[in-house]
C-alpha cells in the first residue's frame, strides 16, 4: 500500500475471528480446494517460483493428510490440485 503512495494508519481496535482452516477435520470440500488454487496463484507470482518445489511441499501435505487427518475426500482434492501445478498459464 505505502508503495502505491497510501497512507497507513494504526488502529487500536481488536477484530476477532475463526479461521476456516482451524481445523481440517472440518473443512469444507469447496473451502480447501479454493484455498489451493489461490495458494498456487499467490506462489506462481512469486520471482523464484519452482513448480518441482511446490509440488514436493504439495506431495508433504499428502502425507500430513493421509496420517493426521484421515479424510479421504480431502486427498481426492489434493490429486485434482497436482496438475494445475505443472501447467503452465
Amino acid at each position: 500500500m505505502q508503495y502505491r503512495g497510501d497512507r497507513i494508519v494504526l488502529s487500536p481496535a481488536r477484530i476477532e475471528h475463526s479461521l476456516s482452516v482451524l481445523s481440517m477435520r472440518s473443512i469444507g470440500i469447496d473451502r480447501y480446494g479454493s484455498i489451493l488454487a489461490a495458494e498456487l496463484v499467490f506462489l506462481r507470482g512469486l520471482p523464484d517460483y519452482s513448480p518441482i518445489l511446490h509440488f514436493l511441499w504439495h506431495l508433504g501435505r499428502l502425507v500430513k493428510l493421509a496420517l493426521a487427518v484421515r479424510r479421504p475426500a480431502l486427498l481426492g482434492v489434493w490429486a485434482r490440485a497436482v496438475p494445475a501445478i505443472f501447467h503452465t498459464p
